[in-house]
């Protein structure tokens, strides 16, 4: 069975991956069975970045955000992904529950 976890960085789910640790996957060294086997997948989506514009003088100017800027701040909230999603698979992998293959992108 696939068991999907999606991390926001908020308490509950925290306790959403750790339930899901303690109650699903066994602990100790002796493997579960193959009906028992379960995949244990982590999600976490970032929103949509939407551009800034703030009005200036009179109607129908703007200011956008400049590009340059745009691209940090994605940067910046993909880094912050990876290092929520970095911090749950250590808790994984302390817990016994090591990962085959992640993706971030």
């Amino acid at each position: 069975m696939k068991v999907l976890v999606a991390l926001d960085d908020s308490g509950g789910s925290h306790h959403a991956l750790d339930w899901v640790l303690r109650c699903l996957f066994p602990a100790g060294d002796q493997p579960a069975t193959e009906e028992a086997r379960h995949e244990l997948v982590l999600v976490h989506a970032l929103e949509p970045l939407h551009h800034a514009m703030c009005p200036v003088g009179g109607p129908g100017s703007a200011v956008y955000g400049a590009p340059a800027i745009m691209q940090s701040v994605r940067a910046a909230r993909k880094e912050s992904a990876r290092s929520l999603l970095d911090r749950a698979k250590r808790v994984c992998h302390t817990r016994g529950v090591c990962e085959s293959r992640h993706r971030c992108a």
